[in-house]
């Protein structure tokens, strides 16, 4: 369950993982989370069974990082096992490959090697095959070789690890590096090791995606924190942690619905000059926190209401947003399943709730008249699904309608 701060913006004693400052702002508390949001499980009971920590969220006083004190490195690690493919998604597949495909021709990486630090499940290494570049090099504890088509195989080579210091010394035109940070408890120690492997590749580009700390914010969008990202960055927060490893950033940029930061740098270690958090972010994540737990009860509220119609209420999602929602509502809103586009989630179950996910063929022999859609970026792609299952009736809220902006 989600609370605020006993005393809104109060200090607190607590080291910022990326600039080193000891002081942060008391930001939110949310007990009981689970340690693995993008894990399905085979039964309601092994979901409801799933380890959990605290995420107590601090606003560093001098980058502006947003980071949970409590982060405990074991949890996360004991529950580091994942189906987070989001390929299965044609508006998210076209941003993915156009991602690629930009970063292949804004940095000459056509037929040459590039390095992915987190490389996930392939499919973003895939999208660079595609999109020109010679071969990848996937670096990631749960990477497997069985990901990658076979006609793709040869062009591939992986190391199921962390990254760590004898990965500088691999040569690669690029090092890319998407949704991986923000799980890094050792910012400035991980930053550094990327800025080493540029300055030894001849200050080769570093290319990162990460989620964006303003849309949450901003959105008050309580359901995208999960245990398992112990960092939200801003742009300002994230290039202030390349510039103090020696990465100088030649392009930085919001993207997919503000969702995302993208920062392109290469190893640069001329002087970084002062830094200044701006006041204003400060105060934005204060209000953000004190104002949490009221958009927990309207949301809750809003959503007992859906769910007491004819047919009851349905979620589309069935992976890290509803798990993040259904941690801070707790166990009061009545939800029928979870639907997915991911063929490998369907007919297994979500923490901490036990909610079943399944596809949204469904749909077609139950009738809810209330959908609430967990990533607003998709509303056309889905409203289109609905229609063709013949739910042209059924109501499409997203996330963010159901309460009101903090």
């Amino acid at each position: 369950m989600l609370t605020a701060p006993t005393r809104s913006g109060a200090k607190l004693a607590a080291q910022c993982p990326s600039c080193g400052h000891p002081e942060a702002t008391d930001i939110l508390t949310i007990a009981d989370a689970p340690v693995m949001v993008a894990t399905v499980f085979p039964d309601a009971e092994t979901a409801r069974a799933t380890p959990s920590g605290t995420i107590h969220l601090a606003c560093c006083s001098r980058c502006g990082l947003l980071f949970n004190t409590d982060f405990d490195l074991a949890k996360a690690l004991a529950g580091a096992r994942y189906e987070s493919s989001q390929a299965s998604s044609a508006h998210f597949s076209a941003y993915s490959e156009a991602l690629a495909k930009e970063w292949v021709e804004r940095h000459g990486l056509r037929g040459k090697k590039v390095i992915e630090v987190g490389c996930g499940q392939g499919d973003f290494m895939i999208a660079l095959l595609r999109a020109g570049v010679g071969s990848v090099h996937g670096i990631d504890p749960l990477v497997r070789a069985s990901d990658f088509p076979a006609e793709l195989a040869s062009r591939v080579s992986i190391d199921a690890s962390d990254f760590l210091e004898s990965h500088v010394d691999t040569a690669g035109a690029a090092l890319v590096c998407r949704h991986t940070i923000e799980h890094v408890p050792d910012v400035a120690g991980f930053m550094r090791l990327v800025a080493a492997w540029s300055r030894r590749n001849d200050a080769a580009p570093v290319l990162f995606e990460a989620p964006a700390a303003e849309r949450i914010v901003e959105d008050g969008a309580f359901w995208d924190l999960y245990y398992e990202h112990c960092n939200y960055f801003t742009l300002a927060s994230l290039e202030l942690a390349f510039r103090e490893a020696g990465l100088r950033v030649s392009h930085r940029a919001l993207t997919y619905g503000a969702q995302y930061l993208l920062i392109d740098a290469r190893y640069d270690p001329a002087p970084i000059g002062a830094f200044v958090t701006r006041a204003d972010w400060q105060e934005a994540s204060a209000r953000f926190g004190a104002r949490a737990n009221d958009a927990v009860i309207a949301c809750r509220t809003r959503m007992n209401e859906y769910g007491s119609t004819l047919g009851g209420l349905v979620i589309w999602q069935g992976a890290a947003k509803t798990v993040g929602l259904l941690t801070s509502l707790g166990k009061d809103v009545a939800i029928e399943f979870a639907v997915d586009l991911n063929t490998r989630r369907h007919g297994y179950f979500l923490p901490p709730l036990g909610l079943q996910v399944l596809p949204p063929e469904a749909l077609a022999s139950v009738s809810p008249a209330h959908i609430v859609l967990m990533n607003p970026v998709y509303f056309s792609e889905v409203r289109k699904q609905l229609d063709g299952l013949g739910r042209q009736s059924t109501v499409l809220h997203t996330i963010d309608s159901v309460i009101a902006k903090l």
